[in-house]
């Protein structure tokens, strides 16, 4: 039995994450985050001058569209 060694932080309401650690979770390059945040694809808030996204609303937004296209 293989043992996985990547370590998984446990996401919680709130949680903010960058466009990278999106982009990591979903499989696309942060450049198609941020690309998906300006056309108003995911929600995102600005800290400073970086782009954050909270984990459930981006998959509450990509499930809605996912759900629309399978109309």
């Amino acid at each position: 039995m293989s043992t996985d060694k990547t370590t998984r932080t446990t996401l919680t309401k709130g949680t903010s994450l960058t466009a990278a650690e999106v982009a990591d979770r979903f499989r696309v390059t942060a450049q198609s985050v941020r690309a998906w945040a300006r056309a108003g694809r995911i929600p995102a808030y600005r800290v400073g001058s970086q782009l954050r996204f909270d984990l459930h609303e981006v998959e509450a937004a990509l499930r809605l569209q996912a759900d629309g296209r399978d109309r």
